[in-house]
């Protein structure tokens, strides 16, 4: 027997620990200085990804003749159902800007989805048209005009295509300044 194998023979004949026997041995994260445990599950690279590869983003502007409670019918989403699979995200707009809802799909087929309300954020609660004015008003007409100011004595658009209340409000305030002088 060469010098070779008989280093080998006596490593071999030592018998090996059951796995359950062997003491853990704590792991050390020398930039944390942590302890962990060996034990603690990794994660998987297919389980993880970018929200684009996992589930799809949608943004819906929500037409203000349908209600919120219509649109989480599960109906209501029978045309567009067979683009969705369960987790995606939707964000409803009510198209007056006056409130956004975030949504989660449950459940969906061909022809229908069942959506879960996670939060509704309200944007449009107190804005009115300023006190001083009586001779104007501000509406939402729609997707093309948005919201515009309308003169009260025979309802002619001053101004419109506004993205928000706040923005028609100012218009209308800088307009009255103007009509003062």
């Amino acid at each position: 027997m060469d010098a070779a194998q008989a280093t080998v023979a006596p490593q071999a004949q030592q018998p090996a620990q059951p796995v359950a026997q062997q003491p853990r041995q704590p792991v050390v994260i020398p930039a944390l200085g942590v302890k962990k445990d060996k034990d603690i599950p990794v994660l998987m690279p297919e389980r993880f990804g970018a929200s684009e590869e996992k589930r799809h983003d949608f943004v819906v502007d929500l037409p203000i003749s349908v209600t919120l409670e219509q649109a989480m019918d599960p109906g209501f989403w029978a045309h567009v159902a067979h683009e969705m699979i369960p987790l995606d995200h939707i964000e409803l707009r009510a198209e007056d800007g006056s409130w956004v809802a975030d949504l989660i799909v449950a459940f969906c087929e061909r022809n229908y989805a069942k959506v879960v309300l996670k939060s509704i954020t309200k944007l449009d609660e107190d804005q009115v048209a300023p006190a001083s004015s009586i001779k104007h008003k501000i509406e939402w007409k729609g997707p093309h005009l948005k919201y515009s100011v309308i003169r009260t004595a025979d309802s002619k658009v001053m101004q419109s295509q506004m993205r928000t209340r706040d923005e028609a409000t100012q218009w209308l305030t800088a307009h009255e300044k103007t009509l003062e002088r």
